[in-house]
């Protein structure tokens, strides 16, 4: 299984850095119940749809990844993107800050 989830998270990926955000969709979609408990994927899933402009179906996913695993800093920052993007500036600022106090480095 494990190698079957890091196989599709890579295509994934790959999709993403190449702009097939639909694609990346499709696949992540397709696999929803074998990752139910698995904050990579929601992230994943938020962030593609972020790029789709799907804001709407973006924070859950998000917010999913960040209920599975709290300390998800890509899954904070990509929400904090969101909020900014819309207008939600002090929700925005909020995340910002608790990531620059969380990994400030020394």
């Amino acid at each position: 299984m494990h190698f079957q989830k890091d196989k599709i998270f890579n295509e994934t990926i790959n999709l993403i850095r190449l702009s097939k955000f639909d694609e990346a969709k499709k696949i992540l979609l397709s696999f929803e119940q074998k990752f139910i408990n698995d904050s990579l994927f929601y992230n994943l899933l938020g962030f593609v749809y972020d790029s789709l402009l799907h804001f709407s179906n973006a924070k859950p996913n998000y917010l999913k990844s960040l209920e599975l695993d709290s300390n998800s800093y890509e899954a904070k920052f990509n929400l904090a993107v969101l909020y900014y993007k819309l207008k939600n500036y002090s929700q925005a600022e909020d995340l910002f800050n608790d990531l620059l106090v969380v990994y400030k480095k020394d």
